[in-house]
């Protein structure tokens, strides 16, 4: 029997999580499809500048 095993870095995990909270939070609390697309479209983009963002601040303390 194979095994399947998905290895993830931590930007494609970060996309995923982002995808998954901007999609809950713009069903939980949009009422029209418009309205949930261009709040789920907002809030996945915010995720992802603020988290590169504060990958970006915090890379020369790595070192």
């Amino acid at each position: 029997m194979a095994r399947w095993a998905m290895i993830l870095n931590h930007f494609q995990t970060m996309v995923i999580f982002g995808l998954a909270v901007s999609l809950a939070f713009a069903f939980l609390s949009k009422k029209s499809t418009s309205e949930r697309v261009r709040y789920a479209v907002w809030a996945f983009l915010a995720f992802l500048l603020v988290a590169i963002g504060i990958g970006w601040l915090m890379y020369p303390f790595s070192r």
